[in-house]
């Protein structure tokens, strides 16, 4: 078993779509950034990950930049779709980095700034303002 902080900062990559901005909005005021993601690994290739419900949930080794996720459900459908590096630690680009490009076109990317929990709270409300914002976001660490 291993476990993580689920909301690390720079972590969690949305699109700036409408669905996108309600999923983190909905993120940033429903899981404190330090909640855990837990998971078991069952072999070197095969993980299984806590919080699914009645859901399976899964993800199976391809490569070093390729992981499959599985979403096992009760219902008429399963879900299956890819994780793929696109940057390396280090900030470097993967060799998926321009196919990832491509597909994003005008598409913007959003990210917590920030792991602070308040201010993510703050920012996520609709109307917000960095002035509103800025005594929940003081001290924070960028």
């Amino acid at each position: 078993a291993a476990s993580a902080p689920t909301g690390w900062t720079r972590r969690w990559g949305f699109s700036n779509s409408l669905v996108s901005r309600v999923g983190i909005m909905v993120a940033a005021t429903k899981k404190a950034p330090t909640s855990p993601f837990n998971v078991d690994i069952e072999s070197p290739t095969h993980i299984f990950i806590h919080g699914g419900g009645a859901d399976r949930w899964t993800m199976d080794y391809l490569n070093d930049d390729e992981w499959v996720r599985n979403i096992e459900t009760d219902g008429p459908r399963d879900w299956h779709y890819m994780f793929t590096r696109i940057v390396y630690h280090d900030g470097s680009p993967s060799p998926h980095f321009e196919e990832f490009v491509r597909h994003m076109g005008a598409t913007k990317i959003r990210v917590f700034s920030t792991g602070s929990w308040p201010c993510r709270k703050c920012g996520a409300l609709p109307f917000g303002s960095c002035s509103r914002c800025a005594v929940a976001c003081s001290g924070d660490e960028l």
